[in-house]
């Protein structure tokens, strides 16, 4: 018996013994009484509920009281949200502490194990060192360039390859062997090189560490055609808006070692140092040459024929052999011929179209340099170019 309710049905003054048992058989079986008297209209949604009719011993006002005694055999009432689906943020919690208790059984048991029932370990130190050099690439070599930046390096594009760098944290020998792929083997593209702010190494060398820095081989830069003519121009035909986009120096050798130097790269220690021209109207010293000129301002159509004619490729190639005979470290190359064979991977820059300048003093194509100084001719290591360009080379390409 889940509930208990009483009910008291008492016997009206001058009332019928009919009326009164039609009012009785009304309750028991939940008809309408057939009388004049206005019955209390029943209970919605009222249960069917098992009734046992008892006489009391009690009277009132010396006539006697029918006790109706009701129970309720049905389950107690439960509240609403009891009914209500379990919220997707219970079921997943639910799940997950079933996973992570699962997790730490079988991790448990793997722990439990003794050595001699172990999982085969596959032996990866114990291949050689060029099977492992070809491991490293395939995980910490991307497939585009690395930009360096104020918040550390960082990838060109977001479509290119992933590169998994937690084989470093597995040992102190694969971290020893893999920073020299993750950084020998990567294309470091630092952009315009003659128009950097002075504090932009320091970092870049915060976040990945001077002895990392100089374990950089392969460097990328840009060197605009504009700023070259722009260091030549009259300063007072120039507005005083534009003479900050001015270069400090010209592309040289010596700026070159200096600039290098405050990442911690030694020059002489690169695989290959590739510069590409900047062409004219893809860079801020452009507007300062067109802004001597009053009409090229006014008129766009002029301002396109304009960078049409200093784009030139005549024009362009006589103007990387005037920086290469004025410094005979550099040298004018060719993408596909002179650079593409120095790295490791089959990348094809936007920019390979351009015109190019390499360090020759890195390779050693032509020239042996140090500090600024020839050793030896061409004559003496025409021979030796085939055979030093394979044997310096980490990793053939794929």
């Amino acid at each position: 018996m889940s509930g208990l309710h009483e009910e008291d049905v008492g016997e009206p003054d001058g009332e019928p013994e009919e009326i009164r048992m039609a009012r009785l058989h009304s309750l028991l079986t939940k008809t309408k009484v057939p009388s004049s008297t206005a019955s209390t209209p029943p209970k919605k949604n009222a249960r069917r509920t098992q009734i046992a009719l008892k006489d009391s011993q009690h009277k009132i006002a010396g006539q006697p009281r029918a006790q109706i005694i009701v129970f309720d055999q049905s389950p107690p009432r439960t509240p609403t949200r009891t009914h209500r689906k379990p919220s997707p943020r219970l079921t997943r919690a639910a799940w997950r502490a079933a996973a992570m208790f699962q997790y730490r059984q079988e991790a448990m048991e793997i722990r439990s194990q003794q050595p001699d029932r172990q999982a085969d370990i596959f032996p990866f130190l114990a291949l050689p060192v060029e099977l492992r050099m070809a491991v490293y690439f395939e995980l910490l070599v991307t497939d585009n360039r690395v930009l360096p930046s104020w918040r550390g390096p960082r990838k060109a594009t977001k479509q290119q390859k992933r590169m998994y760098i937690n084989i470093l944290l597995t040992c102190k020998m694969c971290r020893d062997e893999g920073v020299q792929v993750l950084y020998g083997e990567n294309i470091f593209d630092f952009g315009e090189i003659c128009n950097r702010p002075n504090n932009f190494s320091k970092r870049f060398s915060e976040h990945i560490g001077p002895h990392n820095a100089s374990l950089i081989r392969i460097v990328f830069a840009e060197y605009s055609a504009a700023a070259e003519e722009l260091y030549h121009t009259d300063i007072a035909v120039i507005s005083k808006s534009n003479r900050g986009l001015i270069p400090k120096t010209l592309l040289t050798v010596s700026h070159l070692r200096s600039f290098l130097s405050t990442f911690n790269i030694a020059l002489s220690s690169l695989r290959l140092l590739a510069i590409s021209i900047i062409p004219y109207g893809h860079d801020q010293a452009t507007i300062a040459l067109q802004d001597v000129d009053f009409r090229l301002m006014t008129s766009p159509h002029l301002r396109v024929k304009w960078c049409d004619a200093k784009n030139d490729k005549d024009r362009l190639g006589r103007l990387v052999d005037d920086i290469c005979d004025r410094e005979k470290g550099l040298m004018k190359a060719d993408y596909w011929k002179d650079i593409d064979g120095w790295i490791g991977i089959n990348f094809a820059p936007p920019s390979s179209g351009r015109e190019w300048i390499v360090y020759q003093g890195v390779r050693g194509k032509e020239d042996v340099l140090e500090e600024g100084k020839e050793v030896g001719t061409e004559d003496e290591h025409e021979e030796k170019d085939s055979d030093k360009k394979a044997s310096e080379l980490v990793l053939h390409r794929r």
